[in-house]
């Protein structure tokens, strides 16, 4: 349709000004540039297309950036979708665009303690490693926030850590003191999902965030991998979004 359209104007201006235009094969390239740089708001691409058309003619650079740059221009102010874009607008799959400088994240709409779970299962310091491999058969999870006498948070304990007990031997007199992570993660019940997520990303063998209130290390909650498809699905429900909750996820206990 490019090519058609601009090859027909090529084609008058030659008639009109037959002494100084371009030969109409220009105009058509040009045109044909244009429209798909305005159809999917793409102009760099449909500009180095055109170019390598024209096996690199330096004369036709010029002509084909400017008319892309200026359909794409009147294309993105008459509608902000793109001939992909759309498709997805017509199926209810809403396209946010921010300004630059700005950042736009679903999960920041939703809080740490609507999502977090508040029924947690903790291990103190002083437990053998024999009563943590028999509470690791019985529940079934990966991992368990470990707590002082206080009860606040010290840190986390996972299956690695009891195997790498165990692989060293002699566990008989051991107690969950000498093997947890100290240094872990956490997270506060009145921030967004969004930065507590952007936290947990930087580590990436962490699979679950134990949450603590402000100021303290009083634990009121954890983050698992099943609260964060709640969160996200909550999140998009709050943007008016699809939620994607027809799939099965099939998780776990401790997903």
């Amino acid at each position: 349709m490019g090519l058609m359209l601009g090859s027909s104007f090529g084609y008058a201006v030659n008639m009109l000004f037959p002494e100084i235009t371009a030969p109409t094969g220009a105009y058509a390239l040009a045109g044909m540039a244009a429209f798909f740089g305005g159809a999917a708001h793409a102009p760099f691409t449909a500009i180095m297309v055109a170019f390598e058309l024209t096996q690199y003619n330096y004369h036709m650079i010029l002509p084909i950036m400017l008319t892309t740059v200026v359909a794409t221009l009147v294309a993105q102010s008459i509608t902000p979708d793109s001939m992909y874009t759309s498709h997805l607008v017509s199926k209810g799959i809403k396209i946010r665009r921010v300004e630059p400088g700005q950042e736009l994240y679903v999960m920041d709409t939703v809080t740490v303690e609507e999502a977090m779970t508040k029924d947690i299962e903790v291990v103190p310091l002083t437990m053998s490693l024999f009563q943590l491999m028999e509470k690791f058969d019985q529940t079934h999870l990966r991992g368990f926030p470990v707590v002082d006498e206080a009860g606040e948070l010290a840190g986390m304990v996972n299956l690695r850590d009891l195997d790498s007990a165990i692989a060293s031997g002699n566990i008989a007199k051991r107690t969950v003191s000498e093997i947890f992570t100290k240094n872990t993660l956490v997270a506060y019940p009145s921030e967004s999902m969004g930065s507590a997520l952007q936290r947990l990303g930087l580590r990436g063998d962490v699979t679950r965030l134990p949450v603590v209130e402000e100021g303290s290390r009083k634990l009121v909650g954890i983050v698992l991998r099943s609260d964060i498809i709640h969160a996200y699905n909550k999140a998009m429900k709050k943007s008016g979004q699809p939620t994607g909750q027809e799939r099965d996820f099939s998780l776990t206990k401790d997903d």
